[in-house]
C-alpha cells in the first residue's frame, strides 16, 4: 500500500450497516405451555387453565454479513522533511 503527499483518508466515526456486522445469533426465551399436571394458572380473563410450562430453547436467525469496513483512523499524508532548495 503506497500513499501520496497530500493524501487524506479513514474516518473519525463509522457507524456499521447491517451488512457490515459479523454473523451472529440471540439467544430468546420460548416458553412452552403444557395443560397436563401441576396447579393449574389463570391465562386472561377467561376459564382457561394451564397446568404446566418449562422454558424452552429457541434462537434468531443468523445474521448476514461479514463485509469489510473502514477501520481506519483519519490521516494525512507528509512529509517529515521537505526539501526546499
Amino acid at each position: 500500500m503506497s500513499f501520496t503527499t497530500g493524501t487524506t483518508g479513514g474516518e473519525y466515526k463509522h457507524k456499521l450497516t447491517k451488512e457490515e456486522l459479523a454473523p451472529h445469533q440471540h439467544p430468546t426465551n420460548n416458553f412452552v405451555i403444557n395443560t397436563t399436571g401441576g396447579n393449574p394458572i389463570n391465562v386472561g380473563s377467561g376459564s382457561e387453565r394451564l397446568s404446566y410450562w418449562t422454558n424452552g430453547n429457541a434462537k434468531t436467525d443468523l445474521s448476514t454479513g461479514d463485509q469489510a469496513h473502514n477501520n481506519l483512523q483519519p490521516y494525512i499524508v507528509t512529509y517529515i522533511f521537505r526539501r526546499t532548495a
